[in-house]
């Protein structure tokens, strides 16, 4: 992957006055790129649902807040073209994103890696998805061909996720109608951004199903039964067994027997498929990240493997310290000999790096 998308993949989530996560960067210590991509993102997405000047008003009450001053000048002046542009297909010199994705060597692992930092409790959570559609879809029937689409839509699934802020997704409380609203397009937005990438089209189909449901109470779209082929499906279920077991705000993990009773009751509710129910409730273990290889294991001792877990859930020193036992000094040099292992010096940079391996 170029150093500079690397960069910007890195700092999608900082805000120009440091609030963003997983640092807390601000101003001159963010890529200017990462501003341009996080504002071309909200204008898109909030022109289409709100309209083009409640979207100019929602970036302008951010200026210097979420991004620089400088930037939303620019998309004041120059919005209209650019969305423009956008709806003619983009201009003829600008690079179509399946030659961006033919010339990048950053697999889809690494991008689900990236999609979840948005959310530290969201570590990881497409890979684990991902290795339960797959073993769901061999499960239940599908083909090699068909086994490896659902893997990658599960990859991709989370991409809509960008379009709702932190702090609905972080809300244990009950939402507005607008916050409901806006979750339920998730999926929506998910299709949009991976089918401009015309490898990925059918995974972008498939990865539009992920909230949908068999007695039409999903969404986005709130179709039934038969309109709901069996890759979609898989992924259903298999995103909704993850999120059982996951640990979000107001919400703990649930252990694996009452999981399983869950996940039953949705089938036997005619919510999700019952085969591929059967296949995950009969194979438990399937929703859990790969092993890591020997090789990556002994790069990192437990202890310091149980330091980084709580790093890339999003605590701080003194959080992680409280929670392990353990001192935040101590636990400060844990990270210093992580950063040293994984030839990393960043949190956000030894979390990729540690799912990749298998670690996380």
């Amino acid at each position: 992957m170029p150093p500079e998308v690397e960069r910007t993949l890195r700092h999608m989530f900082e805000t120009f006055n440091g609030q963003g996560k997983p640092h807390g960067l601000r101003a001159s210590q963010i890529p200017e790129e990462v501003f341009i991509v996080s504002v071309a993102g909200d204008l898109e997405i909030f022109s289409r649902v709100h309209g083009l000047s409640n979207a100019l008003r929602y970036i302008a009450d951010r200026a210097d807040a979420r991004y620089p001053a400088f930037v939303v000048d620019a998309v004041q002046q120059h919005a209209v073209d650019w969305l423009h542009a956008l709806e003619q297909g983009a201009a003829a010199d600008m690079q179509s994103p399946s030659d961006a994705l033919r010339e990048a060597t950053a697999s889809l692992e690494l991008i689900a890696d990236v999609i979840d930092l948005k959310l530290p409790w969201m570590t990881g959570f497409s890979r684990r998805v991902a290795d339960a559609a797959f073993a769901c879809a061999a499960g239940v029937g599908l083909g090699d061909v068909e086994q490896g689409q659902v893997r990658r839509a599960a990859l991709i699934h989370g991409i809509g996720r960008a379009s709702v802020p932190n702090s609905v997704w972080d809300s244990p409380t009950v939402r507005s109608e607008a916050d409901k609203e806006r979750l339920r397009l998730v999926p929506y937005w998910t299709d949009r951004a991976a089918r401009r990438i015309g490898t990925l089209r059918t995974e972008a189909e498939i990865a539009s199903f992920v909230d949908e449901r068999l007695d039409g109470s999903g969404f986005f779209r709130g179709i039934k039964g038969p309109a709901i082929d069996v890759a979609g499906r898989v992924l259903a279920v298999a995103a909704h067994w993850v999120l059982l077991r996951t640990s979000r705000p107001g919400q703990a993990a649930l252990d694996e027997a009452d999981a399983i009773a869950a996940l039953k009751r949705e089938a036997e509710l005619g919510r999700l498929d019952a085969a591929a129910v059967a296949v995950l409730t009969g194979h438990p273990q399937s929703g859990a990240m790969h092993a890591p290889s020997n090789e990556a294991a002994a790069l990192l001792s437990s202890r310091e493997v149980e330091v980084l877990g709580r790093i890339s859930l999003g605590d701080s020193n003194k959080e992680a310290a409280r929670v392990l036992g353990i001192s935040p000094s101590t636990v400060r040099a844990h990270l210093e000999n992580i950063f040293r292992k994984l030839e990393c010096t960043t949190r956000a940079a030894a979390t990729l790096k540690a799912l990749a391996l298998g670690l996380l």
